[in-house]
């Protein structure tokens, strides 16, 4: 039997690219995800995705970076920060500001080093 996702749970992903992590938690149950992305190169493919999935109503899609504001990054059930600590210049901050907006569970990636 698959676990679902509680009602009314929530996702805030950092650097989630075309969002599909919250495709799949949104199907699986979540009410609402906001991903909050440094690059607008992911928008158009993102839109699509999810107009596709049928979820576009429940993602908010922000371009920034949270540290220049993260009083406009609100809590969430999960936060997820998928291979992008790694990569962006002030990773112990974001790692610090993920925790603070993590309710439930913080989520963190790393990509494999292996040939």
């Amino acid at each position: 039997m698959r676990h679902r996702t509680k009602e009314g749970f929530t996702v805030l992903e950092i650097g989630g690219g075309i969002g599909a992590l919250q495709i799949e938690l949104l199907r699986d149950g979540a009410s609402s995800a906001t991903n909050v992305e440094l690059s607008r190169s992911y928008e158009d493919v993102a839109r699509e995705l999810l107009v596709e999935a049928g979820v576009a109503e429940r993602v908010e899609r922000r371009v920034g970076d949270v540290l220049a504001d993260p009083s406009s990054v609100a809590p969430a059930d999960a936060v997820i920060l998928q291979r992008v600590v790694c990569c962006y210049p002030h990773a112990e901050g974001l790692v610090r500001l993920a925790a603070q907006r993590a309710r439930r569970v913080l989520v963190l990636t790393f990509p494999v080093d292996r040939w």
